[in-house]
Parts: structure tokens; sequence; C-alpha cells
């Protein structure tokens, strides 16, 4: 039999709660103060660790859930990540790569990415003021198309391409420098730093 006082299973003829003593007859729940000293103390014991209990619930949870985030931290932060493979940089390989790369910068009139992709001996002629200036200032054309044929004709150190710029063919050198292809003459930089062409 359940005690509707406090929910214990007593045996099916008990008479009274073995618990907390609440008559199993029917009685109504007397008043802690107007029960039997011994009812009233189990009653009060009763009720003291139902509430020793739900504070421990109100410590433990949030104590849990703090230890569980610190676990997943340390485990994201050791936990050994899948190494990146960093994407090659096809400029460093492909002299055409490097062209594309020259002439799109122009073409957005990007000149500090265009003259990043000068060859350092040319770097050493002219500064990049000075290479902006050529197509900012009326020197040159600014580039609104060009396309870059392969033509295959490289060496470890040097190469030569077929490109056409606003329509018109264009002669182009190429020197590998540490960092990869780099351009190394044009008409328009030939002219600038006064170097001839290299064929």
């Amino acid at each position: 039999m359940k005690c509707p006082e406090c929910g214990t299973e007593n045996q099916p003829r008990a008479t009274s709660c073995e618990f907390c003593q609440y008559p199993l007859g029917g009685t109504p729940t007397a008043p802690i103060d107007q029960a039997p000293p011994q009812v009233a103390r189990r009653r009060a014991e009763a009720e003291e660790r139902l509430r020793r209990s739900r504070q421990m619930e109100r410590i433990t949870v949030p104590a849990l859930v703090v230890v569980s985030l610190v676990l997943l931290g340390l485990l994201v932060a050791f936990f050994p990540k899948k190494k990146l493979v960093e994407k090659p940089d096809f400029t460093k390989e492909y002299p055409v790569a490097a062209l594309n790369k020259y002439f799109g910068a122009l073409k957005a009139e990007d000149y500090t990415t265009a003259y990043s992709m000068l060859a350092q001996v040319v770097q050493q002629k002219i500064p990049e003021e000075q290479f902006a200036a050529l197509f900012t200032g009326g020197r040159a054309p600014k580039v609104t198309g060009y396309s870059v044929k392969d033509t295959g004709d490289f060496d470890e150190t040097n190469s030569y391409a077929a490109v056409e710029v606003n329509g018109s063919p264009e002669f182009v050198g190429l020197a590998k420098d540490p960092e990869g292809w780099r351009i190394s003459w044009t008409p328009l930089i030939g002219d600038a730093t006064g170097t001839p062409s290299p064929v």
C-alpha cells in the first residue's frame, strides 16, 4: 500500500506508514505541531531530507554542466587537428599563371598586385609609384582586356609568351625569381627602365 503522505510503499495490511507513521486507514494528516511527537519528528526529518536533496540538485546540476563544458573545451583545444594542406601557388610553377595574375591585376587597376609580379631586377629599376603612374598618368592605356597563349617556350629561369593586350599583340618576357615566375620585360617596362628587348 502506498502512503498518500510521503509515497512510501508499505506492506498490504500495514495500518501506518513505516516511514512517516501516517495512518493508512484514511485519517487526515495531523499538523506537525498536533501529531504525536514521534510522527512529527519523522515527518520533519523526511521534509528536511527532501529539502537537502533539492538543494543538492540545485548545486550539482550546474556544476556538472560547468565540468562538461570545461572537458569539451579541453577536448577541442588538445584534440589533434587535421593539418590543412596549403593550396599550391601556381604562379610559382607556371609562367602562364603568373601572366594571368599580372594582367588581371592591371585590368582591375590593382597596381600593387601587378607590381608584386615584376621580377626583382625590374623592381630595382622602377619604384611602385612610378610603375602605377605609367597607367594612371596616361603614358600607357589602361588594360581592358587581354589573352595569354602558352607557347611552352621556357626553361628553368626564363620564359617567353604570346600575349594580346586590348586586342594588340605584345611580347612578354619572364624570369624565375626565388618567389616564382615574374614579369621581366614588356615594351612598356622596357621603355620605362631603358631595358632593351631580350630577344
